[in-house]
C-alpha cells in the first residue's frame, strides 16, 4: 500500500457528541476516584492525630472513672497530661508516662509470623487464592490489583498463612533508606472481605489477645521513627535490605493500659472501616474505568 491509499482510507469514526459523552463518563469516574482518596487520606490524618495526641503527647481523654477516682468530676473527657493529671519518671528512658503505663517490648502484646516459602511453579495468573508479595504492600493498605494466584489446593497446613480483614502486615525484605518508597518495612492494613495467602518475607502481626488494639499497634509499627529504627538494624547488602521478626518483636514502646487501648479502638474503628469501603469503591471504579476505556477504543 502506498501513503496515498491510507490517507484516503475511510475509518469508523462516532459522532463528536458521542465522543463527548464517553470521555465526560471516563472524566466522572476519575473525579469520584480523587475524591473517595482525598476522604480516605484525610480519615488516615486523622487517626494519625488522635494516635499522637493520645500516646505520644499522653493527652488521651480522661475517663469517667478516673475523674472521679481523683475527686474531680469535671475534668472527665480532658487531655490527660494537659490538665496536669500524675505522671511518673521512667528511668530506663527518662521520660515521664501516665500513671499505669509501663515500657515494654512490642513482643509483650504481638508476635511476627513470616509468610509461607511458595515455590516459583505455585504462582499462575488466576485462580481462587492470591498471594500477597512484597510489592502488594502499599502503605496503608495492601493492594492486589496485580497479584498471583496459587496453583494448588487450600490445605490445613496453609490456612494460619491467611490474611485476613483486619490483619496488618509488614516487608520483611526491602531497599535501604536511600529509597524509602520501597525501604524494608513497609506496613499496611489489610481491608479486604476475602482471605489471602502471606508468601515468605511477609510479616503478619498475631496479637496476643483480643484486648490489643489492632490500630495502636498498626500506627505504632507504620510511624516514621519506628521505620527508622528498623532500617537502622537492618542487614543486607547496598542494596537490599533485610529485617527479622525477632527484630520487630524487639522494638521499644510505651504500652497503655488495656482499657485504653479498649477506647482508642472505639473512637478509630469506625474510620478503618469508612477507609476500607472507600478503597473498595476505588477499586470498583477501577475496573468501571477500564471498560470504559476499552469502549473509548472500539467506538
Amino acid at each position: 500500500l502506498e501513503w496515498e491509499d491510507f490517507c484516503e482510507m475511510e475509518l469508523p469514526v462516532p459522532s463528536i457528541e458521542r465522543q463527548r459523552e464517553i470521555v465526560q463518563e471516563y472524566n466522572t469516574i476519575i473525579e469520584r476516584i480523587t475524591l473517595l482518596e482525598q476522604i480516605a487520606k484525610k480519615l488516615e490524618e486523622t487517626i494519625k492525630a488522635i494516635y499522637s495526641r493520645w500516646f505520644v503527647d499522653y493527652d488521651f481523654p480522661i475517663s469517667k472513672e478516673y475523674a472521679k477516682a481523683i475527686g474531680n468530676a469535671e475534668l472527665e473527657g480532658m487531655p490527660y497530661k494537659s490538665s496536669g493529671c500524675e505522671m511518673f519518671l521512667c528511668n530506663i528512658f527518662d521520660e515521664e508516662l501516665p500513671v499505669g503505663w509501663r515500657y515494654g517490648y512490642f513482643r509483650e502484646i504481638i508476635k511476627v509470623q513470616s509468610g509461607y516459602a511458595f515455590s516459583s511453579s505455585d504462582f499462575i495468573s488466576t485462580g481462587l487464592n492470591k498471594i500477597i508479595k512484597i510489592k502488594n504492600i502499599k502503605p496503608p493498605i495492601i493492594d492486589l490489583t496485580e497479584s498471583d494466584y496459587y496453583s494448588g489446593v487450600l490445605v490445613n497446613k496453609l490456612k494460619k498463612y491467611q490474611a485476613k480483614f483486619g490483619d496488618i502486615l509488614i516487608s520483611m525484605t526491602g531497599s535501604t533508606a536511600n529509597q524509602m518508597n520501597s525501604a524494608v518495612g513497609q506496613v499496611g492494613r489489610y481491608l479486604l472481605k476475602y482471605n489471602s495467602l502471606i508468601n515468605q518475607r511477609v510479616g503478619s502481626l498475631i496479637f496476643s489477645n483480643d484486648v490489643v488494639s489492632r490500630e495502636f499497634c498498626y500506627q505504632f509499627l507504620s510511624g516514621r521513627d519506628t521505620h527508622l529504627e528498623l532500617l537502622a538494624g537492618s542487614t543486607g547488602s547496598a542494596n537490599q535490605a533485610n529485617i527479622s521478626p525477632s527484630q520487630i518483636e524487639g522494638l521499644r514502646l510505651s504500652i497503655p493500659p488495656k482499657n485504653i487501648m479498649f477506647r482508642f479502638d472505639s473512637v478509630v474503628r469506625p474510620m478503618v472501616e469508612l477507609i476500607s469501603l472507600y478503597h473498595a469503591q476505588i477499586d470498583k471504579l477501577n475496573e468501571l474505568k477500564e471498560i470504559v476505556v476499552v469502549r473509548m477504543l472500539r467506538v
